[in-house]
């Protein structure tokens, strides 16, 4: 009876040992989850900063473009106003040059 009431004592603090283990098992699977969905909201959160870095200077590129552009029209333009300019002053150094 001495004996059975032992091992009955054993079984009993085993499957405590064994309920507490599986509760301390959750917890961590539990807290270990949790810091894997932290974690990967930092990790959002610095790729949404990197995003919205590049997303500005992409903004920047294209504005210095569009004035680089605009500049570009603008020469050309001068320079096609320039040589119709020179054509004419040609023309009437020529038109000059037969009357003379």
């Amino acid at each position: 009876a001495f004996r059975a009431q032992e091992q009955e004592t054993r079984a009993d603090a085993l499957q405590d040992n064994y309920t507490a283990l599986q509760a301390h098992m959750g917890e961590t699977g539990h807290s270990s989850r949790v810091e894997e969905l932290e974690e990967a909201e930092h990790k959002l959160e610095a790729l949404q900063t990197v995003k919205d870095a590049l997303e500005g200077q992409t903004k920047l590129m294209r504005e210095e473009a569009e004035s680089m552009l605009t500049k570009l029209h603008v020469a050309e333009r001068d320079a096609s106003s320039s040589q119709a300019d020179r054509n004419e002053m040609l023309q009437h150094l020529q038109q000059n040059e037969m009357l003379s």
